[in-house]
């Protein structure tokens, strides 16, 4: 008889979210450290988020706040509108995924 070998790896950190999905961690898109500060807005000066390949409703975790939202529009190549109704962080790590885990 035949065992399969354990695949062992770091797990995703969910954030708990009435509205916002988890996020399949193999659709990861982007990572960095963005300004959250002005509410449905993310900013980051650091990255083109019009070549990133970033999705309309992809995923975003604010890891620093510990808060998820959706991406509603890449503006231009800094800014990114998101589903957020109050401002966050000025310098909060964050981490985009397109698509939502199926289960």
């Amino acid at each position: 008889m035949a065992y399969q070998k354990l695949q062992v790896s770091d797990g995703l950190a969910v954030i708990p979210s009435a509205t916002i999905p988890i996020p399949d961690p193999s659709t990861e898109v982007l990572s960095g450290t963005a300004d959250f500060s002005v509410a449905g807005t993310l900013t980051d000066v650091a990255t083109t988020f019009l070549s990133a390949g970033i999705q309309q409703n992809a995923i975003i975790y604010n890891t620093t706040d510990s808060v998820a939202y959706f991406v509603t529009a890449v503006t231009d190549n800094l800014n990114l509108a998101i589903t957020s109704i109050a401002g966050g962080s000025a310098a909060a790590s964050y981490v985009i995924y397109n698509a939502s885990t199926e289960g």
